[in-house]
């Protein structure tokens, strides 16, 4: 009886060892095939995440101050391209001479031979004085080929310099195409024939219109300043607008 309770006793202890090895195989078994999925999910994803094509956004503006202006010179651009976009419309405005008081139209430049005590073209002075003047006696004389210098941004004159020809700007073929619109204030030494000497952008909303501006404001020409019976520099401000027409 001893050994049959024996006996029993160890088989029963044998079903349980083989019991916990089976849960413990089907226990590492179930943990080894969870990670491996896992790995298997990632490494999936990552391949549709590679091989799926990206769409790139276009960008939705361009900033201007922050590239250099692109050069016009080597674009080519078919005609039918051309008509998609808008016309294209550049206005110059009323140029406003500094200091800001009313303009006449009706005023008249004295020659230069009217203006007294003046001179030109005279030879064997000897003795310089100020702003280029010559003494020679009684006779006062001009250096034709002393630099003026530059009168300040603001001068009091008598008459302010009146525009006789206008020139408007061209419009920058990029502008068009990416509709970029604006305004550029050019600042103008006008001297004392008229002629705009130097040029200088006050205020800009995009550096693209400020060379089109420029070359434009040093082809105008002006009746000049006049100030105690003579010609004087003198700056004047001139503002460009681009705009393009909707259709």
């Amino acid at each position: 009886m001893i050994a049959t309770a024996v006996l029993k006793h160890n088989r029963i202890n044998n079903i349980r060892a083989l019991s916990q090895q089976r849960n413990t195989v089907l226990a590492l078994t179930s943990a080894m095939g969870f990670h491996f999925a896992v790995i298997m999910l990632y490494v999936i994803i990552n391949f549709l995440t590679i091989s799926k094509p990206q769409t790139v956004k276009p960008p939705r503006g361009i900033d201007i101050y922050s590239v250099p202006t692109p050069s016009l010179h080597d674009i080519e651009i078919s005609p039918s391209a051309i008509g998609q976009f808008p016309a294209m419309k550049t206005s110059v405005g009323i140029p406003i001479p500094v200091p800001d008081v009313e303009i006449s139209t009706d005023a008249t430049i004295p020659p230069q031979t009217e203006f007294t005590g003046y001179v030109s073209n005279e030879k064997n002075c000897t003795t310089c004085g100020n702003n280029g003047v010559i003494s020679t006696g009684d006779k006062p004389y001009i250096l034709d080929d002393v630099e003026e210098a530059e009168p300040p941004i603001w001068q009091p004159v008598e008459i302010l310099p009146v525009p006789i020809k206008q020139i408007k700007p061209e419009y920058p073929l990029m502008a068009q195409l990416a509709g970029i619109e604006g305004t550029v204030w050019v600042n103008c030494l006008v001297d004392k024939s008229g002629r705009v000497k130097k040029v200088m952008v006050m205020k800009s909303d995009s550096e693209i219109f400020d060379e089109p501006a420029k070359q434009a404001a040093l082809q105008w020409v002006f009746k000049p300043a006049i100030m105690n019976s003579g010609a004087v520099s003198v700056w004047a401000s001139i503002p460009f607008r681009f705009t393009m027409e909707k259709r």
